[in-house]
């Protein structure tokens, strides 16, 4: 059975260890569409904080690569990637669900900490589950990160 999901993340690093198995999980489900989407509000952007897309560049290029991966191999794939920012994360999340509805997203996939943004959202409207990952500790992202690379 083909499975239409939609993997909403924010740019902290235990969100970037979700997108990169999550990429695995297609990768090895032909069955699997996958659309990932990676949203920051402006607060987050703002930020100089270790936990934000902010640093990306000089202190996590470790993280950066891993997200790297998981573009090329979605675009080798014909999957859809999109970066989305707004101003806040309810902007966020109206959107998300709005494209969900769009396109017949029939799973929401995001980190933990990310469905709190879905709470106000009126959902009911969308026949979509919302599954929630575990977030990996980001010690670990780092010790699996070429182990991940590698996979994808």
């Amino acid at each position: 059975m083909s499975i239409n999901a939609l993997l909403f993340t924010d740019l902290s690093q235990p969100s970037l260890s979700c997108a990169a198995y999550t990429a695995i999980m297609a990768k090895n489900n032909p069955e699997m569409k996958l659309t990932i989407i990676t949203g920051s509000n402006e607060n987050c952007a703002k930020k100089n904080s270790s936990d934000h897309w902010s640093g990306y560049d000089v202190k996590f290029p470790q993280e950066q690569k891993i997200l790297d991966r998981v573009k090329q191999v979605l675009e080798n794939k014909g999957y859809n990637y999109e970066e989305w920012q707004a101003d806040n994360c309810a902007r966020l999340a109206k959107k998300l669900v709005n494209y969900a509805r769009d396109n017949n997203i029939s799973t929401i996939i995001m980190p933990n900490h990310c469905k709190e943004d879905l709470k106000s959202m009126p959902v009911g409207h969308l026949a979509s589950s919302v599954i929630c990952l575990s977030e990996i500790p980001v010690v670990l992202v780092r010790k699996l990160s070429s182990k991940v690379l590698k996979e994808l």
